[in-house]
C-alpha cells in the first residue's frame, strides 16, 4: 500500500504515525448456523444464521527511525487506540466505510528504531461495515432506495396530523410499526427501528401489538397512514 494511505481511529488520523502495508479480515463474516432436527426429515435444517465478530488485522511500520522517536510515537498509537467502547475505524482497503471497532491489544514491535513493524488486531462485535448516511421524507406512499448489502434500520421521526392512530409499513411485507394517539398534530413521535424504541414529545410509549420494527435494504414501497415521515439510515456492508 501507499505510504500515504490513511487510517482513523476515534476520529484521528493514525497515518501520520503508521504505514499500513496490509489489512487482513474474512472475505465476509463468520456465520453462526444453528440446525434443527426435524421427524421424518433426513439430515438437519438450517434454523437461523447470526453473524459472530470479526477481527480485523492491521500490518504496519511506524513512521519513525530514533529509539526515542520510536518511543514516542508508541505512546501516542497507545493513547490513541486505549478506548473502552467501539469506535469508527477506517481502514485503507475500504476508506469510504467504517466498523465499529475497539483495539485488541497486546502487539509488540519488531524492533526498538528505524520503522520498526507491529501488526494491530481489532476487535468488531458488529462485524458488518457502516456507510454513508442517508435521508428521506415519506409523505402518503413513495419508493424508498437503500444502498448497501445488508439490512439497515432507520430511524423515523414525524409529527401525525390529528388522529387516533398512526402507522408506518413496508409494503412489500406488510410489517408494520403503529402507534396510538390521540393525535392533535402538534406531537412529535421518534421510532428507533435498532432499538426498538418509540418516544412521543421524547417519552417513551408502546407501540401496537403487533408492530414490528421492520429493516430495509434495496427498493421498498414504504406507507405512512398521515403527515410526512423523515427517515434517517446509514448504509450497512457486508
Amino acid at each position: 500500500m501507499s505510504r500515504e494511505t490513511p487510517i482513523y481511529f476515534d476520529g484521528k488520523d493514525l497515518s501520520t504515525l503508521l504505514w499500513v502495508t496490509g489489512v487482513k479480515r474474512t472475505i465476509l463474516p463468520e456465520r453462526n448456523i444453528t440446525t434443527t432436527e426435524v421427524p421424518g426429515v433426513d439430515g438437519s435444517m438450517v434454523s437461523g444464521v447470526s453473524l459472530a465478530p470479526l477481527t480485523v488485522t492491521v500490518t504496519a511500520h511506524i513512521r519513525k527511525d530514533s529509539v526515542q522517536d520510536v518511543t514516542d510515537a508508541r505512546r501516542l498509537i497507545a493513547e490513541a487506540l486505549a478506548t473502552d467502547t467501539p469506535r469508527p475505524l477506517f481502514l485503507p482497503d475500504e476508506p469510504n466505510r467504517y466498523l465499529m471497532a475497539m483495539y485488541q491489544g497486546g502487539a509488540e514491535m519488531s524492533r526498538n528504531a528505524h520503522k520498526p513493524g507491529v501488526e494491530l488486531t481489532f476487535y468488531c462485535a458488529d462485524p458488518v461495515s457502516y456507510g454513508e448516511e442517508r435521508a428521506l421524507d415519506v409523505t402518503g406512499r413513495r419508493p424508498v432506495n437503500v444502498r448497501g448489502t445488508y439490512p439497515c434500520r432507520p430511524t423515523i421521526t414525524v409529527k401525525p396530523p390529528q388522529s387516533d392512530e398512526w402507522r408506518i409499513t413496508k409494503v412489500s411485507t406488510q410489517e408494520f410499526v403503529a402507534v396510538e394517539g390521540p393525535f392533535t398534530g402538534e406531537q412529535t413521535v421518534v421510532l428507533d427501528t435498532a432499538n426498538e424504541r418509540c418516544t412521543i414529545n421524547g417519552n417513551d410509549v408502546p407501540v401496537v401489538v403487533k408492530s414490528d420494527y421492520f429493516t430495509l435494504l434495496g427498493t421498498e414501497e414504504i406507507e405512512v397512514s398521515g403527515g410526512t415521515a423523515h427517515l434517517e439510515w446509514t448504509e450497512r456492508w457486508q
